[in-house]
């Protein structure tokens, strides 16, 4: 099963906002971004390939 684009974009999205937030040094958004990233990247289907 593949994931919505909006899933995928959201992930995207989130994870600039923590790349650009550490540019800044900006450290409470970059986290605050960085573990909304590691949420919503666990929420994505995924499928091991088989070996």
């Amino acid at each position: 099963m593949l994931n919505p684009a909006r899933q995928i974009l959201e992930v995207v999205q989130v994870d600039l906002q923590a790349r650009i937030a550490q540019a800044r040094r900006y450290t409470p958004d970059e986290i605050r971004h960085a573990q909304k990233v590691v949420q919503l990247e666990d929420a994505l289907a995924y499928k091991k390939p088989a070996d």
